[in-house]
């Protein structure tokens, strides 16, 4: 569930890519700066774990509902956010207003060595809706999915050094 979705990611955003494979820990300036090794596109794709995108998912259907106006849609915020930040990203809210309310975007950025390189941008939206929203709009395929897929990216490509930037989006 997911899977192919996360590896379309991860292979449209490897086109960026300046660095080999290294723990999380690993400064990205240590880190080599080339590579052009099909073998290895194929193994960072192949080391998505589809368990921890079924986790993921699973973590955002049990809040009942995600939708934008629901307490529930700041807790689905701040467990994408905590998933960005344990894979090492820059994580900031973009906050916004819809009519009175305000609303969280979570954006994660992956730094890449060419600063001046437009950046790539991989997202869904965690919102969620139904015809009674505000008690059960659980969203798997509203677009939890997509949600977990993106988390799953950031895992996998928080290990590697790119040339552009990766921004990871979670859209309210």
């Amino acid at each position: 569930l997911g899977g192919f979705r996360v590896r379309a990611a991860v292979q449209q955003a490897i086109g960026a890519r300046s660095g080999h494979p290294y723990p999380a820990s690993t400064p990205p300036e240590a880190r080599p700066n080339s590579f052009n090794s099909t073998m290895e596109i194929e193994n960072m794709t192949m080391s998505i774990d589809e368990g921890a995108v079924m986790r993921h998912l699973e973590k955002l259907v049990a809040l009942k509902t995600r939708y934008s106006y629901s307490p529930q849609i700041k807790t689905a915020a701040e467990y994408i956010r905590g998933v960005f930040e344990s894979c090492g990203l820059d994580v900031q809210y973009h906050d916004y207003l819809s009519g009175a309310r305000e609303m969280k975007n979570v954006i994660a950025t992956l730094k890449g060595a060419n600063a001046s390189a437009p950046a790539y941008y991989l997202g869904a939206h965690y919102d969620s809706t139904s015809g009674t929203p505000y008690y059960d709009a659980p969203g798997a395929d509203d677009d939890g999915t997509g949600t977990a897929a993106v988390m799953a990216a950031a895992e996998v490509l928080s290990h590697y050094r790119f040339n552009r930037s990766i921004v990871f989006c979670a859209f309210s």
